[in-house]
Formats: C-alpha cells, structure tokens, sequence
C-alpha cells in the first residue's frame, strides 16, 4: 500500500491528447525526468495507484504529452482527467536554493521579523500571478504574497522562511476576516 506521506505532488492531468491514450500533464516538479522513475502515484480518490511511464515528450517548459502503460484508448484517459500526479520522496532530489519549487514551502514555517512566528505554510496558491502563501495565524487562514523583496532568508535545514512584511500587512488580513 502507498502512504500520501511517502510521496510529493508533482503535477497533474489536464486533458487527453489522443485516441491512444495519450493525456497531458502540467507539472510543478520534473524529479521523474532527472531520475530514473519507471512509474508516477496518481490519486484515484481513495487509492493512490502506480501507473507506469510508456513514454512521454514535454509539449512546453510545464506540460507534456504521457502515455501511461495500460492506458489505451481515449475513454480511459478521459477517467485521468484532473487528477494529482505524485512521485515516491526517494526520487526527489536534495532540495537547494536552486531547484525549489513552490510546492516545496509547504511545511515551512513563516517567521515575520516584527511579528515573530506567523504559522506553517499549508498551501500555495500560485494560480494568480501574485503568488501567495497560505498560513494559519491566530486561528485565521491568512494569505501572504511570496514576494522576493519581503524575504529576508530561507533556511532550509529548519524548513523557515523569514521575511519582514509591511507595516500593516497583517492587520489588513484580521480587518478582512472580521468583515466576513
């Protein structure tokens, strides 16, 4: 049996390609392509399931076209539609500076200069340009942009990110939450 802890998102699949059963997939993390990866987890809902790699080709720098061992035809393609794409964590590289991705904040904690210790990063949401970290902070889900000019450092042996937010910047986020 798989564990979701035993595993990281790396994508999903957008669409089929062809009556084959060709899908596409946008991916946030190519460690399959860098490793020697016979196979990807994809989350059926309640089972996550190794599908292995038939070939792939990369349409663009976030996407590429997969065929999936026993994935034949159009119609069984179309079941893979919209689904989250993981890979095993022994095939994720060290992580650095230099080959982080978004999805890899999440777990860290988020440490503001003025405010101290604002929560752990749950989620980002990074499907605006303005990229945002999600935390939870004095029991509120709070947003907070994951700009370069607020990021004082990055430690990633003690997974934090510290940062000096604007003057205001949190308040705005508790006069939000309480208007709702």
């Amino acid at each position: 049996m798989i564990n979701r802890e035993e595993l990281f998102l790396i994508g999903k699949v957008c669409k089929t390609h062809s009556l084959q059963g060709e899908v596409v997939c946008e991916f946030t993390d190519f460690s399959f392509d860098e490793s020697d990866a016979e196979y990807l987890v994809i989350d059926l809902g309640s089972f996550l399931v190794p599908f292995f790699l038939e070939e792939y080709r990369f349409k663009n720098d976030i996407a590429a076209i997969v065929k999936f061992e026993g994935v034949d035809n159009e119609a069984e393609a179309n079941k893979l539609v919209g689904v989250s794409i993981y890979l095993p964590l022994s095939f994720k590289p060290a992580l650095t500076h230099e080959n982080m991705t978004w999805n890899d904040f999440i777990g860290f904690r988020l440490i503001d200069e003025h405010a101290g210790e604002l929560g752990e990063i749950t989620y980002v949401d990074d499907s605006t340009a303005n990229v945002l970290f999600v935390v939870h902070y004095k029991d509120e889900e709070i947003y907070i942009p994951a700009v370069e000019e607020f990021v004082v450092d990055i430690q990633l042996e003690e997974k934090r990110i510290i940062m000096n937010l604007p003057d205001g910047l949190l308040s705005i986020d508790e006069a939000v939450s309480d208007e709702e």
